[in-house]
């Protein structure tokens, strides 16, 4: 099965309302007393899907006024999402007087920057450490 690895900056006005959509659009689980332990001390929150372990959504809080949100989605839900998080990018662009971006968001997966091993690298820890 084949995947796709998106991400955006978030600021935290919309952090609570994008966080949720994505989990209920890829069908994951919501531990939200991690969630709101991850708030309140700054961090990572995870979430994987229980049967697919390649789909997750992986939230790190706390690193600036822009928060990242990096979601690795199957080929059956990349489309729906794909086209939320860019619409959830082009908001907050207009939102921080960013310039508008008329290009579709790059699957991390296929080569360039990934943001997983950006924050691996950063936290040292391995990625799995992350992962509920």
């Amino acid at each position: 099965m084949r995947y796709y690895q998106y991400f955006v900056t978030i600021p935290d006005s919309y952090r609570n309302q994008s966080i949720l959509l994505v989990l209920r659009k890829m069908g994951l689980p919501f531990n939200r007393k991690r969630y709101k332990e991850v708030l309140w001390k700054g961090g990572v929150f995870t979430a994987r899907d229980r049967h697919d372990p390649n789909q997750f959504l992986f939230y790190v809080a706390g690193e600036d006024l822009l928060e990242s949100l990096t979601v690795r989605v199957s080929e059956s839900r990349n489309e729906e999402i794909r086209q939320y998080l860019e619409w959830l990018d082009q908001m907050v662009r207009v939102r921080c007087g960013q310039r508008l971006v008329d290009k579709p968001l790059r699957d991390e997966l296929s080569g360039g920057h990934n943001s997983i091993q950006h924050w691996t690298n950063k936290f040292q820890r391995d990625f799995e450490d992350f992962l509920e």
